[in-house]
């Protein structure tokens, strides 16, 4: 017999209640992608690993703390998380060394959605950055969105065929 995973509202609902377990799973679940997101927005740091391990302990230290600011309008666990660990990187970025990195990986996203996420640039940076202007910018990151999340649609289909069987 297959025992189901649990979902992520069932586990944010056992946070709710300070079930350890419930944060432990969700940690599991998260936690090694939040931490590649993390050194990915910290990589020009010397102690790149330590700082991208304090910025996601934080985060999970907030989400036992303040367990009602995940779901908060209909987002996900996964989005509540992601959004909070590169909020975090880049403001310890900021704080470690003043001056973006402009290099963002090349294996995720296009060059716009690159810049705007682990770089933290504007449109208007983007554009100057890429010497294109920032309509031309504007539509390159809406471009490379629409491709990242058809790719995220793709692996999220292909993990919950796996999670499934």
């Amino acid at each position: 017999m297959h025992l189901r995973a649990p979902t992520d509202p069932e586990l944010v609902t056992r946070l709710r209640v300070r079930d350890p377990d419930a944060q432990a799973a969700l940690y599991d679940r998260y936690g090694p992608g939040l931490f590649a997101l993390a050194s990915c927005i910290l990589r020009e740091h010397p102690a790149c690993a330590a700082e991208a391990e304090d910025v996601v302990a934080a985060v999970f230290a907030e989400a036992w703390d303040h367990p009602a600011r995940l779901g908060i309008g209909g987002t996900s666990a996964r989005a509540w998380l992601t959004f909070r660990v590169r909020e975090g990187a880049l403001t310890r970025r900021s704080a470690l060394s003043p001056t973006p990195a402009l290099a963002a990986p090349a294996a995720i996203g296009g060059p716009a959605v690159r810049l705007a996420y682990f770089d933290g640039l504007s449109v208007t940076q983007i554009g100057a950055h890429l010497q294109t202007g920032s309509a031309a910018a504007s539509r390159a990151l809406a471009e490379d969105m629409r491709a990242l999340l058809s790719h995220l649609a793709e692996a999220d289909d292909a993990e919950t065929g796996k999670r499934d069987t």
